[in-house]
């Protein structure tokens, strides 16, 4: 009895190891896999990037921060039909709060 015992632990023993170095291999297999992906798009994102032409971003206003600031400054958003296309002057260059009034909300 205590032989059957001892004998079927052994090969609980043997499957749970073989199992998990099994796993090991495949888990390290796909983080290779991964980090080869990885290092392929950083290349192609590095042969994409260019330096900015623009202004650095405390300079100018675009996107979100745009959006918040012509909120602050008519205290409703941006009308394209009334205005212009105030995200192209401002995202290429500082936009002061008369600019955003006359494009945004000329009634202020």
């Amino acid at each position: 009895m205590n032989t059957s015992v001892i004998l079927i632990m052994m090969g609980t023993c043997l499957v749970v190891a073989v199992s998990a170095s099994f796993h090991k291999t495949q888990n390290t297999d796909q983080l290779l896999k991964e980090i080869e992906y990885d290092l392929e798009f950083e290349d192609a994102v590095r042969k994409l990037s260019r330096a900015r032409r623009v202004p650095e971003s405390k300079v100018r206003s675009c996107g979100r921060k745009l959006v918040l600031y012509v909120l602050t400054v008519c205290e409703t958003s941006c009308d394209p039909k009334k205005g212009k296309e105030v995200s192209i002057l401002c995202c290429n260059e500082k936009c002061s709060e008369e600019t955003i009034k006359q494009y945004c909300c000329p009634d202020l």
